[in-house]
């Protein structure tokens, strides 16, 4: 595993669409949080995917970041980055990177990914550039993320968690009425209802 400065505070930032955020998406930040040791841990809701933009999120920016903030509510050190939502275009995790970097000189990054996002990360906006500004956690859920990380990418660092939920999941199963109990902290279901968020629409 990768070591970093005892001095440095160690930043790690976990990128998305959170559409909606959910309890697989906790789980793996708490286990990078903690076996890491990270100081800050800074949830980055996106405006859109580069690679989706004829899927825009189902939710609104807004409804994304309220369902984070209550999700994250109480937990010392984390915390929702809303840069991305009020950038033009597309988000590219280059150019968020150094922002940051240029926020917080003294600090150290690591980037949270899913493995799911691995197979595309080398088209990724200056994936290569990237690599050498921060440290990639990849955050595994299931048994296939080592053959695809060493075509991926260089160096990662390892967090193997088998926890396999998907947002899309929940959206098609709240769309269909179904139980979504196990799936979402209490506070974001009911935030959910309450907003009547992803139920299915008549064409």
């Amino acid at each position: 595993m990768n070591s970093f400065s005892p001095s440095a505070s160690l930043i790690g930032l976990f990128g998305g669409t959170f559409d909606p955020i959910h309890l697989g998406h906790l789980i793996l930040a708490e286990t990078a949080f903690e076996k890491l040791k990270l100081d800050q841990l800074i949830f980055i809701p996106a405006k859109i995917s580069p690679y989706k933009t004829n899927q825009p999120p189902a939710a609104s920016a807004a409804d994304r970041v309220a369902m984070i903030e209550l999700a994250i509510a109480g937990r010392n050190g984390w915390s929702v980055d809303t840069r991305e939502l009020f950038r033009a275009g597309p988000s590219f995790t280059i150019d968020t990177v150094k922002e940051l970097q240029q926020e917080h000189r003294e600090a150290t990054f690591v980037f949270l990914i899913g493995e799911d996002q691995l197979a595309g990360f080398p088209g990724w906006k200056e994936s290569e550039e990237l690599q050498r500004l921060v440290s990639f956690v990849v955050l595994s859920r299931n048994s296939m993320t080592g053959p695809i990380l060493r075509n991926s990418m260089a160096d990662p660092i390892l967090l193997d968690r088998c926890i396999d939920i998907s947002s899309t999941e929940i959206r098609e199963r709240l769309a269909k009425n179904k139980n979504v109990d196990y799936l979402l902290p209490s506070s974001i279901h009911d935030y959910i209802k309450t907003k009547k968020l992803y139920q299915k629409r008549d064409c």
